[in-house]
């Protein structure tokens, strides 16, 4: 079967940068040498400006567009999750709306990687830049460590990940802000360690103050997250991992 990257992104408004988002995340697939990729976009946002930039690269590549309708108080991960459910690729690539690719090799690479591991999971080097796409900086090579299930996250951001559609796992939707560290730590289980792919920076993601203000994903709920995440696997009675190597210690109860 001819591999096919299904790239998924789950847009909102973004305090109104958006439709500029997408658009540079737009133009750095124009770049790419591999053109096996669709891009599903689920998108928030109570207006249609992100539905017109789609609109504008649909001739470009494959764009599916929908709206979701999300109850604010639900996690965000709802929303990369009815991206996924929409792909129809053999890889899933999730990208989150304020990223983007700095290599015209991405697409290829990921494919290249996939046929070689078959049913994997892969993480790719990737770095930061501020909110304007300015000034990269924090060049980072991904790793698996047993406590990224406790915050201890070498991996990165989804971002820097991409997925053999076989793999069913599923962000655990009761979590705000640590989904991806437990849904690291589920697939590891299952599927063993990511391939790292460290050759090149693939992946840029912005950091921004914006990033704070979106909905529960905020410090806020760190308490809440490491100590649904302790109960869930039973930690303390176990020891399969090390709680005082958590950077949220301090937030773990004793019950």
């Amino acid at each position: 079967m001819s591999e096919l990257v299904s790239i998924c992104v789950p847009a909102w408004n973004y305090y109104g940068h958006g439709p500029r988002l997408i658009r540079e995340m737009f133009e750095s697939f124009k770049i790419q040498t591999n053109k096996k990729f669709e891009v599903i976009i689920s998108d928030e946002s109570k207006d249609e400006s992100i539905k017109d930039i789609c609109n504008e690269y649909k001739s470009i590549f494959d764009i599916k567009h929908m709206f979701f309708e999300r109850d604010p108080s639900l996690s965000y991960a709802h929303n990369y999750i009815n991206a996924e459910k929409h792909a129809s690729g053999t890889i899933i690539k999730p990208l989150f709306q304020a990223d983007f690719f700095i290599s015209e090799n991405v697409i290829d690479t990921v494919i290249k990687t996939h046929e070689r591991n078959k049913i994997c999971w892969a993480a790719y080097r990737y770095d930061h830049c501020q909110l304007d796409g300015s000034s990269p900086f924090n060049d980072r090579i991904p790793s698996y460590n047993p406590n990224v299930v406790l915050g201890v996250n070498t991996i990165g951001a989804p971002s820097a990940c991409s997925f053999s559609s076989e793999i069913k796992e599923e962000m655990d939707t009761n979590l705000r802000m640590m989904l991806d560290c437990d849904h690291y730590f589920r697939i590891y289980n299952s599927y063993g360690p990511p391939i790292i792919v460290s050759d090149e920076c693939y992946i840029r993601n912005r950091i921004s103050d914006l990033e704070a203000k979106n909905e529960r994903a905020t410090l806020d709920n760190v308490p809440f997250d490491i100590n649904y995440i302790v109960k869930k696997y039973n930690f303390k009675q176990n020891g399969y991992v090390d709680l005082n190597q958590s950077p949220f210690a301090g937030h773990i109860q004793f019950w």
